[in-house]
């Protein structure tokens, strides 16, 4: 009923991931590692209007395509960047 009570089992869920930030509307737009990596996601995860097991896979989804994405992004980077 509240997504928000998911945050302090978030760590058990997912390795590595200590929370995931809500906007006012109650979608989840980015995630903080234990680390306090902050890592903005491609697109939201609406948790409205459903079950949690619907929207927990959906969040597990996002984050894997955005880790995904920051990973080829970064490999393009790579080779980009000039080296001295």
């Amino acid at each position: 009923k509240d997504p928000k009570m998911v945050q302090p089992h978030l760590k058990k869920c997912f390795e590595g991931i200590k929370s995931v930030d809500f906007k006012d509307d109650l979608t989840i737009v980015a995630m903080t590692s234990s680390e306090k990596e902050h890592v903005i996601w491609n697109a939201p995860v609406d948790p409205k209007n459903k079950s949690i097991e619907v929207w927990m896979t959906e969040l597990q989804v996002m984050m894997l395509a955005t880790i995904r994405q920051q990973m080829i992004l970064g490999i393009q980077d790579y080779y980009e960047t000039k080296r001295t």
